[in-house]
């Protein structure tokens, strides 16, 4: 059916299909014809085969219906719109590789966005709780001559978190390594999931080996005959190419649910959080802090130690939760003040990152303003409080000039 699909312009994966065995064309005509119009409106795709023996057999492909969408040209098109059934709200526009475009809706559900230039695939999806849900996927270029027939399922001497390994890898440039020792808890919640008919929550409980919280986690939900079906249905997905892709990503986990028609499948990309020294945080911390200086014609700060003590004292108080942190730049200010360490301009600042030499300076103003020379900077890292992702917690401060050192 996935096949059939693509070869007639279709969705990779329509919600209705029907397929019809009959002794002869006339009887499998008659079986057509007594379909419920009902369930038909729409766009539909028919393909049919004669047998050896004379029996005929009819595969029908009926569009889903929670999105309506205008025709448009499988070469040459340039706007996309139709309209959501259930409204506007939470639609997104995905092209190729993970590329998001812009989507206009109404409340009520009409879509409309610009397809651009050597677009190959497109994807509507809309978010559903805590996780996307593919409306459309729609192929551009010429159409296929033939179709491809989905192979028959394959069988893997590793088993099935293997064979899943082995289909993700194969769409990507560094292997990914499998944390086995999710798989159980990942398989019984992919099973609540198809007892409740929709995925509203992540799994709970997912944390590495030293009983942290992943510092990034992202899932997918896919299905097919076997392994290398479902990733590859997965992979046909813009959004899903981009989580199978992202090379920031070094381990996976999987939950599977096998059943009479094939496999389900939850994909979980990991990203443990790796703790680096404060020292080496610092200057990670401080040389992108530069770089994002001198790109604005900015002369470099200085690392001062006065400034560094008393923001490492605040970022320290912010991860254990002494400190709340709505408080913590007023903080560190306060006390630069009261302890006089600094002379002229001064201000300060914070945020929380997954890596230190990933930290974006340019929502920083104070880091970035004209006529400072120093800095102060205070990190550290672990689980934010109430059991959050661990992340670096940095506080800094920057300076015009520091206090003068008592003479004598």
């Amino acid at each position: 059916m996935q096949a059939l699909a693509r070869h007639c312009g279709f969705w990779s994966a329509p919600a209705q299909s029907l397929a019809i065995t009959a002794p002869d064309v006339p009887a499998l005509e008659a079986a057509v014809a007594r379909l419920p119009r009902e369930g038909l409106t729409g766009a539909l795709a028919l393909g049919a085969v004669r047998h050896p023996d004379g029996k005929a057999t009819a595969a029908l492909l009926a569009a889903p219906g929670r999105i309506r969408l205008d025709a448009l040209s499988r070469t040459d098109a340039e706007t996309l719109s139709g309209h959501a059934l259930a409204g506007g709200e939470g639609l997104e526009l995905w092209a190729d590789d993970g590329v998001k475009l812009k989507l206009t809706t109404t409340p009520t559900g009409s879509l409309r966005g610009t397809i651009p230039a050597q677009t190959r695939t497109l994807e509507i999806a809309r978010w559903s709780g805590r996780f996307r849900q593919t409306l459309a996927l729609l192929e551009f270029g010429p159409k296929p001559e033939t179709y491809t027939p989905v192979p028959p399922p394959a069988a893997s001497g590793g088993g099935v978190p293997q064979a899943l390994l082995e289909a993700v890898n194969a769409h990507r440039e560094a292997s990914l390594t499998l944390e086995r020792r999710l798989g159980t808890a990942l398989d019984d919640w992919l099973a609540r999931v198809a007892g409740a008919g929709r995925a509203s929550e992540a799994p709970k409980g997912l944390v590495d080996t030293q009983g942290w919280p992943y510092a990034d986690l992202h899932f997918a939900l896919t299905a097919g005959q076997d392994a290398a079906q479902a990733i590859s249905r997965l992979a046909e997905l813009p959004t899903g190419r981009a989580l199978l892709r992202d090379e920031g990503v070094r381990r996976i986990a999987f939950g599977s649910r096998p059943h009479r028609n094939g496999i389900d499948v939850v994909v979980v990309t990991l990203r443990p959080f790796e703790q680096r020294p404060a020292s080496e945080a610092r200057t990670l911390l401080l040389t992108g802090l530069n770089e994002a200086r001198e790109a604005r014609s900015l002369p470099a700060l200085q690392l001062a130690e006065p400034l560094t003590a008393a923001a490492q004292a605040v970022a320290e108080s912010a991860l254990a939760g002494e400190t709340r942190w709505p408080r913590v730049v007023r903080v560190v200010m306060d006390r630069t003040k009261a302890a006089r360490l600094a002379r002229g301009a001064f201000g300060a600042g914070g945020f929380t990152a997954v890596e230190p030499d990933g930290a974006d300076f340019a929502e920083q103003p104070q880091a970035l303003a004209k006529g400072m020379a120093y800095v102060g900077i205070g990190v550290t890292a672990g689980p934010l409080p109430g059991g959050a992702a661990p992340r670096y917690v940095v506080v800094f401060v920057v300076a015009e000039r520091l206090a003068e050192k008592p003479k004598g």
